[in-house]
């Protein structure tokens, strides 16, 4: 068979005629190092050792088609080379070799397909670590009746709380190397656009079916019409998680984007800019079962969108935006029943407020941090006083079973949360120590430090 290969008219071509072998050789190499460099590449920005400027699912998405062509590449020439000289190759050890090498890249593409590729933008929203909080103003109702909305300014609404964040957001975290404010529907101001700081970017819900400038002056554009005209420009799945009445399921996500301008409000914006660009992006469910309702999001945003890993990426950023439903659930239900502090004195009601809302951020820290997988030392939560009274506690509850030791290194966030939700009373076995929990066991903590600065003197 390999005999009767090399003997046919292209193998003789490719061997005995000069040129085309040097030249298939060649290109066959160059293809080897396009697909090799762009492997690794992926998978050194995977690792977070490199373009780390860029989201995950981004460098994957804009070097896939290089992998495909250097793949198609190096098997077409391949296929070529090994014609022109069966016999020869087939009694060569480092051919045996390459088959090898390229064997284990086959299954090396097989499993990261299966375990990450398959969606990439999952990894773009980091470990989902809760680093603190921004700002916590408190604001108390006074007076009677107000004005209309329209004839109000923003700087005379609860409104101002939108554009008071983001300021104080760009200001907090100046040094970070990306900042994204993520809001719902209520936060869907012009001027929120218009006074957004240059270090920061906005995510926002379309709320407002608002006027949009248009290629046609005579006619005035609606956003929503407008987007609903888009074509489509891919899709990608997501996990949907479980909510209250709905089952988690697997949602597959159309997409659309566009670069708009929107146009000034008729009311209370004279002073603003007539237009702002921003970006449109629509995300609409297609496969959603029946009696189940379709994801359908319209979000604005300053960020750039220019090919589908940036939609992902937007809808990446925008799901973290459950982060303040889950801190909301903490203070309240879930946590420290704030709703329930029967207070009728304002500033002492104030103070409250104030001191749940940090303490409700500890309690979210231990949660996500529970497992070990947001990474985060122990003294983004505590004291470094706390730490040997954290590590004597453990001592003291571990038991005899492998799942009654803590098994997070010490000094770590997660080693913390053991501690935590076992005073919190959990057991080690069953489920995962929500915030009742971890409430529970910061309030007996809170007593186990207090006693231990206790001196005879004191008592």
């Amino acid at each position: 068979m390999l005999e009767w290969i090399e003997s046919t008219n292209l193998s003789i071509a490719i061997r005995e005629g000069g040129l085309p072998y040097p030249i298939i050789g060649g290109v066959h190499l160059l293809a080897i190092a396009l697909f090799g460099g762009m492997l690794l590449a992926t998978d050194l920005r995977l690792l977070g050792w490199v373009m780390t400027y860029r989201p995950f699912s981004y460098v994957w998405y804009l070097l896939r088609p290089w992998k495909r062509v250097g793949f198609v590449v190096v098997v077409a020439t391949g296929l070529l080379l090994v014609w022109a000289e069966p016999v020869r190759l087939y009694g060569s050890p480092s051919f045996w070799v390459k088959m090898a090498l390229f064997a284990l890249v086959g299954v090396h593409a097989l499993v990261f397909r299966a375990k990450v590729y398959g969606h990439p933008e999952q990894l773009d929203a980091g470990n989902g670590a809760v680093l603190g909080l921004v700002d916590a103003p408190v604001r108390n109702r006074s007076g009677g009746k107000v004005k209309s909305r329209r004839s109000r300014t923003t700087a005379q609404k609860e409104s101002q709380r939108w554009l008071d964040g983001t300021v104080r957001a760009g200001e907090a975290l100046a040094a970070a190397r990306s900042i994204t404010g993520v809001s719902d529907r209520e936060s869907d101001i012009y001027e929120h656009f218009v006074r957004c700081p240059d270090n920061m970017h906005l995510i926002v819900r379309a709320c407002q079916n608002r006027r949009i400038e248009t290629n046609d002056e005579e006619q005035m554009g609606l956003l929503f019409a407008h987007v609903d005209s888009l074509p489509e420009q891919g899709r990608f799945t997501v996990e949907i998680p479980a909510a209250p009445g709905r089952a988690g399921r697997t949602g597959e996500l159309a997409v659309r984007f566009s670069r708009i301008q929107l146009r000034r409000p008729l009311h209370g914006a004279s002073d603003l800019p007539p237009t702002i660009t921003l970006t449109i992006v629509d995300i609409r469910e297609t496969s959603a079962a029946d009696g189940e309702k379709p994801i359908h999001w319209r979000l604005l945003t300053t960020h750039s969108v220019t090919r589908l890993a940036d939609a992902q990426r937007i809808v990446g950023l925008y799901r973290m935006r459950w982060v303040i439903e889950e801190y909301f659930h903490t203070i309240k239900t879930a946590g420290f029943n704030i709703e329930q502090a029967d207070i009728a004195e304002p500033g002492v009601m104030i103070k409250l407020v104030a001191a749940v809302a940090v303490a409700a951020v500890t309690v979210m820290q231990l949660v996500k941090g529970r497992d070990g997988t947001t990474d985060q030392s122990l003294l983004e939560a505590f004291e470094p006083a706390d730490q040997p009274i954290l590590e004597a506690v453990s001592a003291r509850l571990e038991g005899k079973t492998a799942r009654q030791q803590n098994p997070h290194p010490k000094g770590s966030l997660a080693f913390a949360a053991w501690v935590i939700a076992r005073l919190g009373g959990w057991t080690g076995y069953y489920d995962k120590p929500g915030p009742k929990t971890m409430r529970r066991g910061l309030d007996d903590f809170q007593r186990i430090k207090y006693g231990s600065t206790l001196r005879l003197q004191n008592v």
